[in-house]
This record gives structure tokens, sequence and C-alpha cells, in this order.
């Protein structure tokens, strides 16, 4: 079985998922898979029938719905420390 080391960033504007490659490589996860782009707005929207949306999608059905819940800038509402988690 194959593992990856995985590297998280929320930025405040934009966010990117990368891992490291088994012969020592950085790659960033594109999103859309598999050719969208390395950095992904940092938005998520949740509307009301359960689906769930992330970075552009999410920032544009925040402007045109507003039955939908959005989030952003949400980097600064992570918890801090390992107390913090649920």
């Amino acid at each position: 079985m194959s593992s990856y080391k995985i590297g998280l960033d929320f930025g405040t504007t934009n966010s990117i998922i990368s891992y490291l490659t088994p012969n020592g490589e950085l790659e960033a996860f594109p999103y859309p898979p598999p050719n969208g782009e390395k950095y992904v707005p940092s938005f998520i929207a949740y509307h009301p029938d359960g689906y769930t949306e992330i970075g552009t999608p999410a920032r544009t059905a925040a402007a045109h719905d507003s039955s939908v819940e959005t989030y952003g800038n949400f980097k600064m509402r992570l918890p801090l420390k390992e107390s913090e988690f649920g």
C-alpha cells in the first residue's frame, strides 16, 4: 500500500493541498481534478439540499443565491489548540 504525506494550506484568500511524491517531489492536487487549478479560493457554500461547493463555484453561489450558507476567511475560525478539537 502506498502512502503520501500531504500538506494543507488554508490561506485567507486561497487554499492549496499538496503532497510529497514517493520520489520526494512536491506536487499540488489540482481542483477540480484532473486538470484544475492549484490554488482554490478559500470559500465554502452549503446549499439547503445538502450539496456543498468549494472555491469559485461557492463564491458564485454566495453572490447569486441568498439561501446558500457560505463561509469565506474560515481560516480565522480554525482551532488553534488541540484542546479545541471536538
